[in-house]
């Protein structure tokens, strides 16, 4: 993935990022405020899209499928102010991995299931 930080390219390479790990397990990490923050529950990711209007542009949202329940749910995320985008790549140069760092700093990095181990 190049030309992670000049969004109108965004699009284009989310929905690439999208569709190689499309139903991969996910969780979000979330780094800042001096915090981290974990997510415990896993669901499958769908999709991740940006929007370049609006007041909090540029908008990254990331839609998973949570299938846990016998009624699976869609969870959305949204991040607002994205400044930087970044995928992350495991040992066999697999994606594992995207980084989104918001105007304030704030990291929220979307870990995906590991291809070399499984883990997330």
């Amino acid at each position: 993935m190049t030309d992670y930080l000049d969004p109108p390219k965004w699009g284009a390479l989310l929905a690439g990022f999208s569709k190689r790990n499309r139903l991969r397990r996910a969780r979000f990490e979330t780094f800042g405020g001096g915090e981290v923050l974990e997510e415990e529950q896993e669901a499958r990711l769908e999709n991740i899209t940006v929007a370049l209007i609006g007041d909090d542009a540029p908008r990254v949202t990331i839609t998973r499928l949570d299938n846990s329940t016998a009624t699976p749910a869609n969870m959305i995320t949204t991040i607002p102010r994205v400044r930087r985008i970044r995928p992350q790549f495991d040992v066999d140069s697999s994606e594992d991995g995207l980084e989104i760092e918001d105007v304030n700093g704030v990291l929220s990095v979307l870990r995906l299931e590991s291809k070399v181990d499984g883990a997330s």
